[in-house]
């Protein structure tokens, strides 16, 4: 009768529970039926917040922008985008990555605390602080060697026991191989050194005594019975990173783990949601905007549609420059090509004045013919009067040009940069009216009003 009562209590809590959890986090936007919450919405607003340095109060600006990815997110499914082979594997690769790196990084931790405290059991607390007096001995060497290195190191023990230890400092910088202040654990050295160094008093010196590592005079400047936590921690980790970095064993662990895992880490299910609509953004805006600004028939189109708008200031020379033997085979040359496509007038010239064996005219132009201040000194003082004297040539000593002077481009390959910038913006504002004309937002105001009021 009691779990009967119970179930009964919780069939007439559930909603009452859930109309909380709404009430919580209620809806803000839907886009094509697609709901978006308030959450949602606040975490991408904060986020563009940080990145982009808008100020906090510029919420109706963001969603417009955010409603407006949202349409073209909601278009790329709509062709089928996000089923796409290659949005695919980049969504499972990057799924995989965030889960290895969680996985990673959190089994990583396991392992070092474990090791922490295995750490600490084998090191125990006490700490001495040592100087020393040490040197290296060759691992090949004879008796005569070690004998003469011993009784120079006694008598560096006798002359700092005179004096009462007070130039063994100097000692140190002067002749020893190690003339670094340190603290020591048990375990970490030799154990010849360990069971000299913790058998002194504080300020002792201890006689010359060998290890493997050579030979030593060892004064002890402090000792510490327990380590603070952060440094045993810090001595620990630097251990862990030198001797127990990640081994196959591990990566095979993590493997087992990850193909095995059901329940996806936290956070991870947001982020590919997230990178997925980055993805579908980027081949979207690629297929609607992108790849239509190399197409040369509709630059040509917008350029002819809209060719009033592009006009030079100041104005180009469209022409060539001619260098020859005199003015009369420039008018000749002139004459030539009058008429004829600007295009041709270099290879007409070319073939009339020099099939011979010495050419008579030469050409001088660029790849649209189409000249700016500076772009030619001959252009420049013929064509824009700059007062200088016009260079001669040896072998073609006349220079005149021919051509005209033009405000506007005959061609939209002559202002390509300025024009596919232009284009690009039509080919958006023509997709963004028909994502509005055929979608359907819905914007809950009173929610809308309490982002970062709450």
């Amino acid at each position: 009768m009691n779990n009967y009562k119970k179930l009964i209590l919780l069939l007439v809590a559930f909603p009452a529970i859930l109309f909380a959890r709404m009430q919580n986090d209620p809806v803000l936007l839907k886009v094509n039926h697609k709901e978006i919450s308030l959450s949602e919405f606040e975490k991408d607003f904060h986020q563009a917040t940080r990145l982009k340095g808008r100020k906090k109060d510029e919420v109706k600006e963001f969603m417009n922008l955010y409603i407006l990815n949202h349409l073209k997110i909601s278009d790329a499914e709509a062709k089928g985008i996000d089923t796409l082979a290659n949005i695919q594997s980049q969504l499972l690769a990057y799924r995989n990555q965030l889960i290895k790196s969680y996985y990673t990084s959190r089994m990583e931790d396991e392992f070092f605390s474990a090791y922490l405290q295995e750490y600490k059991q084998k090191h125990p607390k006490e700490q001495r602080q040592i100087i020393q007096i040490h040197k290296k001995i060759p691992q090949i060497t004879d008796q005569r060697f070690i004998k003469a290195i011993s009784l120079w190191m006694d008598s560096l023990y006798q002359v700092s026991m005179k004096n009462q230890g007070q130039d063994f400092i100097t000692y140190v910088k002067t002749y020893s191989d190690d003339k670094n202040t340190s603290w020591i654990t048990r375990l970490e050295t030799s154990k010849e050194f360990e069971n000299r160094v913790f058998s002194l008093r504080e300020g002792e010196i201890s006689k010359p005594f060998f290890t493997p590592e050579g030979i030593h005079i060892v004064k002890l400047l402090q000792k510490k019975e327990q380590a603070p936590p952060e440094e045993t921690e810090k001595l620990a980790r630097q251990r862990w990173i030198r001797k127990n970095r990640l081994n196959p064993d591990f990566k095979q662990s993590l493997i087992i783990r990850e193909k095995l895992t059901e329940q996806q880490p936290p956070k991870v299910e947001q982020l590919v949601k997230k990178y997925r609509e980055q993805l579908l953004l980027t081949e979207i805006n690629k297929k609607e905007v992108d790849e239509k600004l190399n197409d040369s028939s509709g630059l040509h189109a917008y350029f002819q549609t809209h060719k009033k708008d592009y006009k030079w200031d100041p104005v180009r020379y469209r022409g060539i420059v001619v260098h020859c033997k005199d003015k009369k085979l420039f008018r000749k040359a002139k004459r030539l090509v009058k008429g004829l496509p600007i295009s041709e007038w270099e290879d007409i010239i070319d073939s009339y004045f020099n099939s011979g064996a010495a050419p008579l005219v030469r050409v001088e132009k660029n790849d649209q013919c189409l000249f700016a201040i500076g772009d030619n000194q001959y252009v420049d003082i013929l064509v824009f009067k700059k007062k200088e004297n016009i260079p001669s040539i040896n072998d073609f000593p006349y220079t005149d040009v021919i051509g005209r002077k033009v405000k506007n481009p005959d061609s939209y390959q002559e202002v390509l940069e300025p024009l596919k910038a232009d284009y690009k913006k039509f080919l958006e504002s023509l997709w963004i009216s028909r994502l509005q004309a055929n979608s359907k937002v819905e914007i809950n105001e009173e929610v809308l009003k309490t982002v970062n009021n709450h």
